[in-house]
């Protein structure tokens, strides 16, 4: 499940961006292709998650806004990169500021209050190490 969906997109960018990103070039623009905009929206889910995973327990239960802005925008930059037009330099950095956001998650230096951390227990697994036995020179 996508942090984001087409209404935050259409919020955020408007209609006629999300038409523009979404038409093969020389097709006419109908409306917006909602299913790439939804897969825009899960790959940069994914994307997110893959930055959250090591600290929250993903995909996140109740994300806020701002992982869904994050969302948007490397989803956005994404489309662009596919539909008649490229993605322009502010898309760029809206991309980058995003990533760096996350990053900045992931090693702790910003956090997301009221969200799950990550199983870190020692005792999870059912693998233990066994003491090695040393005998006349030979581990046994």
């Amino acid at each position: 499940m996508p942090y984001a969906s087409v209404s935050d997109m259409i919020d955020r960018f408007g209609e006629r961006e999300l038409i523009a990103n979404t038409t093969p070039e020389g097709m006419p623009k109908n409306g917006i292709d909602q299913a790439k905009v939804t897969l825009a929206l899960t790959n940069a889910s994914s994307l997110i998650d893959s930055y959250l995973n090591r600290r929250f327990a993903t995909p996140l239960a109740t994300p806020p806004n701002s992982i869904a802005d994050a969302c948007c925008r490397i989803a956005r930059y994404a489309l662009a990169q596919t539909g008649a037009s490229q993605p322009t330099e502010q898309m760029r950095l809206d991309r980058k500021d995003a990533v760096e956001w996350l990053t900045h998650i992931s090693r702790g230096t910003v956090t997301l209050d009221g969200q799950t951390p990550a199983n870190e227990s020692k005792s999870w697994s059912r693998i233990s190490r066994r003491q090695a036995m040393q005998s006349g020179g030979r581990l046994w």
